[in-house]
């Protein structure tokens, strides 16, 4: 009897602990979005603070800019390197789930 009336209930059906559980999936995967974008930003900033201490260690004050351009410009590389590598990793994950 109880095999008979569960099996018209779909894995998809609507009760209030699936839809908690889409909350929390939905949840996870927009912290992790944020988190892929702060990252980003941070190196970003990392890249010209370092521009900025090697034109500091190097006394290369005329330079200075030229130094924390290049950081910068390194940081946004490596950034976006990072970046997609983090949205791949994420596009797999959801793909296995």
């Amino acid at each position: 009897m109880v095999s008979d009336t569960l099996r018209g209930l779909t894995p998809n059906c609507v009760t209030p602990y699936n839809a908690a559980m889409a909350k929390d999936t939905q949840t996870r995967r927009l912290w992790r979005l944020s988190a892929m974008g702060f990252t980003f930003v941070s190196m970003i900033i990392a890249g010209g603070l370092i521009g900025w201490l090697l034109s500091w260690v190097f006394g290369q004050s005329e330079n200075e800019k030229l130094f924390i351009v290049s950081g910068a410009v390194f940081g946004i590389v490596y950034g976006m390197v990072e970046f997609i590598r983090d949205a791949l990793k994420a596009v797999h994950k959801d793909e296995q789930q």
